[in-house]
């Protein structure tokens, strides 16, 4: 497993294997069942490379929880003009387009019930 500090003290933790991971709590999870509206933010932190995944991981608070958010570098090729695999182009393409990507991930968290999201360049392709 990958661990990863962001600037505000955000941990994350990444599997090894390509799927991102989170041990949401139960209860945000029932929020979202039981249809009670949860309050999904943000940080500024700035995300984070795992280059193994080849994904930049990003937290959210789902109802003040930490919750694991990442966007693969295919996505962020594919929909958001990153120019190569690089660290530093697809943190250039997230920070251009970060708003429509918290987005998408604000969608899903709702769809999911506050657990991880990751997301694909399928994603933007056929829901967003």
């Amino acid at each position: 497993m990958t661990y990863v500090k962001s600037a505000v003290d955000c941990e994350i933790k990444l599997e090894t294997s390509r799927r991102v991971r989170y041990l949401a709590s139960a209860d945000a999870a029932l929020h979202a069942r039981g249809g009670v509206t949860m309050h999904i933010s943000f940080p500024s932190c700035m995300p984070e490379y795992c280059a193994r995944d080849l994904v930049l991981a990003f937290p959210a608070l789902v109802d003040d929880r930490p919750v694991q958010c990442a966007i693969t570098a295919e996505a962020l090729e594919d929909h958001f003009g990153a120019r190569s695999l690089r660290e530093d182009d697809l943190l250039q393409a997230f920070l251009a387009h970060r708003s429509q990507i918290e987005q998408a991930a604000r969608r899903l968290l709702d769809e999911v019930g506050a657990r991880p999201v990751l997301l694909h360049s399928g994603f933007f392709r056929f829901c967003a």
